[in-house]
C-alpha cells in the first residue's frame, strides 16, 4: 500500500524550525515547521506549512539537457547532497540542492563546470536534475562519475601541474585529497562548490597562492577532513 503522506526523502531539523522533502504521487513537495516546539513530535510530519520550492535561475543554464530526478536510481549516497547513480544505463554523480539554502552552492559548481567545459581537469557535466517533472525546476546536476584513485603526497607534482592549470580559470576554495582524482588523464577535481571564479570580486592571486602554497599538507593530510561516507 502507498502511504498517502509520501515517502520522507530529507529532513532537517534545527531549533527553529524543521524542514521536510517528501516524495508523493511522483512529486516533490516541500514542508516547513516554523514553530516545532507546539507541535507533538509524533505529529511532525503530519502537521505543516508549504514552502515555496527552490529552483536555479534559468540564466545560470547553457545548453545541457534536463534529467528529472526521479528517473534516475540511487546506487549509494556519498555525502547528504551526492549520490552516484544510474541513468540509462550509465553510472554517474548527482549533487542536488535539497532545501533553498543549499542551492548557492549548486549554483556555483554549476558556473565553475561551465567554465571549464571540454577540459580534463574535471568531469563532463552531463544534465541539469529538474524535479516534478518540470523543466524549470532545476535542484541539481549530473556528471560523469570520475574513475581513479584518491590523490596522495606522491602525486604533489602532477597535482601542482593541473592546478595551475585550474587556477586560469577558477580556485577550487575547498581543495583536500578527497577532492583529487589521479585518472589516466591525471588529476581531476571534484566539489566545485565553493570555488571562486576568475574575474569576480571574489578572485585574487593571494587566494590562489594559499592555495597551491597549501596543495603538499593537503596531500600529507591524514586527519581525514572532506572524506565521502565511502571511504
Amino acid at each position: 500500500m502507498v502511504d498517502p503522506r509520501g515517502t520522507m526523502l530529507n529532513v532537517e531539523s534545527g531549533a527553529d524550525d524543521i524542514r521536510y522533502r517528501i516524495k508523493r504521487d511522483n512529486q516533490i513537495i516541500y514542508v516547513h515547521v516554523l514553530k516545532p516546539d507546539i507541535i507533538p513530535e509524533d505529529k511532525r510530519t503530519c502537521d505543516k506549512d508549504v514552502v515555496r520550492p527552490h529552483s536555479v535561475p534559468a540564466h545560470y543554464l547553457m545548453h545541457h539537457p534536463f534529467v528529472d530526478i526521479s528517473a534516475l536510481t540511487v546506487i549509494h549516497e556519498s555525502k547528504y547532497r551526492t549520490s552516484e547513480v544510474s541513468h540509462n544505463g550509465q553510472t554517474s554523480f548527482l549533487k542536488i540542492a535539497r532545501f533553498p539554502d543549499e542551492l548557492k552552492w549548486i549554483i556555483q559548481e554549476i558556473q565553475a563546470y561551465h567554465a571549464l567545459s571540454g577540459s580534463s581537469l574535471v568531469s563532463k557535466l552531463l544534465a541539469y536534475i529538474s524535479e516534478s517533472l518540470c523543466a524549470d525546476r532545476i535542484i541539481g546536476f549530473l556528471v560523469e562519475k570520475v574513475n581513479g584513485r584518491r590523490a596522495e603526497l606522491e602525486d604533489l607534482e602532477s597535482c601542482e601541474n593541473a592546478l595551475d592549470q585550474l587556477h586560469a580559470s577558477l580556485v577550487h576554495g575547498d581543495l583536500c585529497k578527497y577532492n583529487i582524482f589521479i585518472t589516466d588523464e591525471g588529476p581531476n577535481f571534484i566539489d566545485l562548490e565553493d570555488s571562486v571564479l576568475v574575474g569576480t570580486d571574489a578572485w585574487s592571486d593571494e587566494l590562489k597562492q594559499k592555495e597551491r602554497q597549501g596543495l603538499a599538507s593537503k596531500l600529507a593530510d591524514t586527519s581525514g577532513l572532506g572524506r565521502p561516507w565511502e571511504c
